[in-house]
């Protein structure tokens, strides 16, 4: 499972690592936090700009191979009750039962990635709980926890995995979301991103960097 604060986060962050779990023969569920309104601030009408970024996201999802997208429709900028959230990720979590989890991590540089992060890491541990059996089944705890880089490249991180392999998937898959291309080339910048993650770490020609939040070591054989 991912889960992304907005649409585009999720090819930006570990759209290389989504191809590379499904060529593992693993199901891949992307969850977006926020409707996506605010991504297309030229459209006055919210619901058209929604159907617009949601749109993009299903394309960009098919390139890259996800069998799900969840959308929870936060209202963007509005930072809802934590509480709110939480219940709704922990319903998520118990229904699709991840084993592998790639959230933003803790210092990305969008508050909004910060706020996710923080969400996330409380639902997963409650969903994992007997607390709360109104939101379902307690799932079992996911065994690998991730956190990807968006906004401000890591300082610190712990896994390098190479996506030499799917990058180009990975740049169609951004190609998709030309409403946020008209911003921000974000082709180039996740390109040059991954470029230099493979030369400073020698793992590959592109790489995915990430923090590692939980690890079941038997899992780091990416």
């Amino acid at each position: 499972m991912v889960i992304s604060p907005h649409h585009d986060d999720e090819v930006i962050g570990c759209g290389g690592s989504i191809c590379l779990q499904k060529s593992m023969g693993n199901e891949v569920t992307v969850v977006f936090f926020a409707s996506g309104w605010s991504g297309i601030p030229w459209l006055s009408d919210k619901k058209e700009a929604v159907a617009v970024i949601q749109k993009e996201a299903a394309e960009a999802g098919k390139i890259l191979g996800v069998d799900k997208i969840i959308e929870l429709n936060f209202q963007d900028r509005s930072f809802p009750n934590p509480e709110t959230v939480v219940a709704s990720l922990i319903s998520t979590l118990r229904a699709v039962r991840p084993n592998i989890v790639y959230i933003p991590n803790i210092n990305d540089g969008d508050s909004e990635h910060r706020f996710v992060n923080s969400v996330a890491q409380e639902a997963l541990w409650i969903s994992s709980s007997d607390y709360f059996p109104e939101l379902g089944n307690k799932a079992s705890a996911a065994e690998l926890i991730l956190g990807y880089e968006v906004w401000r490249p890591m300082e610190i991180y712990q896994l390098s995995v190479d996506i030499t392999k799917f990058i180009s998937l990975k740049e169609s898959a951004m190609a998709i979301y030309n409403s946020q291309l008209q911003q921000k080339n974000w082709c180039d910048a996740m390109l040059g991103l991954n470029r230099f993650r493979g030369v400073v770490s020698g793992k590959g020609d592109y790489v995915e960097v990430f923090q590692v939040i939980k690890v079941n070591h038997k899992l780091l054989n990416l």
